[in-house]
């Protein structure tokens, strides 16, 4: 790896919200009922590299190679749907890592960007009219938080593949193991 890869790469640090026990929630892309997975470490970072690469992509300011799933998969505990782990993303969350990318990355990027170019029309146009782009401030948006998340819903521990997630409490029936896809009865 050159020196301008390593000077092109943005490391952001930041976390989700857990709840007290460390589940953090989890929202199925089919059903749209929430449940709770202890946290993964690798999962988590797949998930919100995931998320943030697609933040900016849409903001235009950079070509993106075509979308790769994740190498992950989850089950819904629900309606026992498989999908790609960063699909099952809590939309708060999802809000949440697409405003971080954005303050962290997009607006450095846009600011620096309209810096270069009143620079390079600076220094074409010395002597002759003036062009200045101004922008309304080159302070960036205030860095979103996210508080913690409630300790709510019921612990279920998978004795296939000892993953432990949380479901909605008052759910009766079979359940399916968001990491292994282990059908579960509740009593």
């Amino acid at each position: 790896m050159s020196d301008d890869d390593e000077d092109s790469k943005v490391r952001l640090e930041f976390g989700l919200p857990a709840d007290a026990s460390g589940y953090q929630r989890h929202e199925c892309p089919s059903c749209m009922l929430e449940f709770k997975v202890k946290g993964n470490e690798a999962r988590f970072n797949d998930t919100v590299a995931w998320w943030t690469s697609r933040a900016i992509a849409e903001s235009g300011l950079v070509e993106t190679q075509s979308e790769s799933s994740s190498s992950s998969q989850m089950t819904c505990p629900y309606c026992a749907k498989p999908a790609d782990a960063q699909s099952f993303l809590y939309g708060e969350y999802r809000s949440y890592v697409y405003r971080i990318a954005q303050r962290e990355i997009v607006e450095p990027m846009v600011f620096g960007m309209l810096s270069n170019l009143n620079r390079t029309v600076s220094r074409r146009h010395r002597g002759m009219v003036s062009l200045r782009i101004e922008t309304a401030s080159e302070t960036r948006s205030p860095r979103p938080i996210a508080g913690p998340d409630p300790d709510d819903m019921v612990r279920i521990s998978c004795a296939s593949c000892d993953e432990h997630f949380k479901i909605s409490e008052g759910w009766s029936g079979a359940i399916r193991c968001p990491s292994c896809a282990s059908e579960l009865q509740i009593s």
